[in-house]
């Protein structure tokens, strides 16, 4: 299976390609579509920031609490004393639960970015769809008036379909 180097970059960077094929192909009316999506998603990424500055150290002591919980759970499994190891190391909790939160908060923006990215992409589709109708009679109309001139003309040109 062979992908073209633009689907491999559409993979790669997902949001500015797509914010790229929008500037190259869109028109005045579904520009003004674009930008609307642009700030609703604009709009919700600024709130999601805003709350987890906000709920930062509310959030890391929630999860501290529930994976001291589940430390502190009993486990079936026999372990000796001597292969034992210490679940209550609070630094490594507390560390523990900051990479938690910051990969929660890592995933909700990725969400939002996947989400701009298909809707600018199905905006992008469409247009290209309408720019297909709007120049197919043009260009059907172009070729029923090839002309040709001197012996080239008068040559019959088969077409293979």
């Amino acid at each position: 299976m062979t992908s073209s180097i633009s689907d491999d970059l559409k993979k790669t960077f997902g949001l500015k390609a797509a914010r790229h094929d929008a500037a190259k192909k869109l028109n005045k009316n579904e520009w003004k579509s674009y930008e609307q999506i642009k700030k609703l998603i604009d709009g919700v990424r600024q709130y999601e920031e805003r709350q987890y500055k906000l709920e930062y150290k509310t959030r890391v002591e929630t999860v501290a609490k529930r994976l001291i919980n589940e430390a502190g759970s009993k486990t079936r499994a026999f372990k000796p004393p001597w292969a034992r190891h210490d679940k209550f190391d609070k630094s490594a909790i507390i560390l523990q639960a900051r990479r938690v939160v910051h990969d929660q908060h890592d995933k909700v923006m990725s969400f939002l970015d996947r989400q701009e990215t298909q809707k600018i992409e199905e905006l992008v589709q469409r247009s290209e769809h309408n720019i297909q109708k709007r120049e197919k009679p043009k260009l059907d109309f172009q070729k029923a008036v090839e002309r040709r001139s001197g012996l080239e003309r008068r040559i019959r040109t088969r077409s293979r379909s």
